[in-house]
This record gives structure tokens, sequence and C-alpha cells, in this order.
């Protein structure tokens, strides 16, 4: 199955609740506006973030804020500091696929092809634009 990946958009309040929330028939959570991927960690969001500033990766700089764990911790929450979605939602269509082809040069990423980074890049500026409009945040939850 893999280590799941859910990026969205919505309050904290409702960020909180996500986990358990119910899929519709379409297989969507009907308020969250969202994206969902396999093998994406903070980590590799708290690299992306250090690329885009032109710094070298700092665990106590670059890390997606801690929200919540499940229990045994099989799953987490994790919110997009600001300074990083305005980072992401100010990324440009000429930017992307240098940046797409920096990210899959590091870790984990390292077999990803550059069209699957680039088009994360492009859901993640596209959520990172509506968390700025909207004015709620950003949010990764993953599970094992």
């Amino acid at each position: 199955m893999g280590m799941l990946a859910d990026l969205f958009v919505t309050s904290m309040e409702d960020a909180l609740q996500y986990e358990g929330s119910p899929y519709d028939e379409t297989g969507s959570i009907g308020k969250y506006q969202r994206v969902e991927y396999k093998g994406l960690t903070g980590l590799e969001f708290g690299v992306l973030w250090a690329m885009l500033l032109g710094e070298e990766w700092d665990a106590r700089r670059h890390m997606l804020t801690d929200v919540k764990f499940g229990e045994e911790g099989e799953s987490w929450l994790h919110g997009f500091p600001s300074e990083l979605v305005q980072l992401l939602g100010n990324l440009d269509d000429a930017r992307l696929d240098a940046v797409a082809s920096r990210w899959i040069g590091t870790g984990e990423m390292a077999n990803w092809r550059p069209q699957e980074a680039k088009q994360r890049l492009v859901d993640v500026r596209r959520l990172s634009r509506e968390s700025l409009s909207s004015g709620n945040g950003l949010f990764l939850w993953g599970a094992l």
C-alpha cells in the first residue's frame, strides 16, 4: 500500500478532523480541496523549502509544523508555514522544470521522473494559492 500523503487546504479546526473523514462516492472528501499522493513526507517539502530559498537544508529551519500525530505514530498532520506557502504560491511556470529537476535529485525522490515532480509542484502551487486567497492553512496528512 505504501505511505499515504494528502495535501489539503482548510481551517485548523477542520484539519484536526481530517483523519477519519468520510469519502463520498467519487473517493473525495467533500469539504477539503486536496490532492492525494504516496511517499511524500514533511522532509521532502522541507528540502523543497530550502531549495526555493537557495539555502542548505536545516532541520531547525526548514520543517513543516507538527500539528497532530496518531496514537501510535501511524499517522501525522503537518502544517505548511506561511513563508513556504508564499514561496510555493509565487512559483512561476518558468521555474517549475528547473525546481522539479533539482527536487528529484534529493534523497528519497531520486526514483521520481521529472514530470512526476513537476505535477506535484503544480498541485502544491495551486493549493498554496488557494490557501493564500482563502486565508486557510495548507496541510499534509500522512499515514503508514
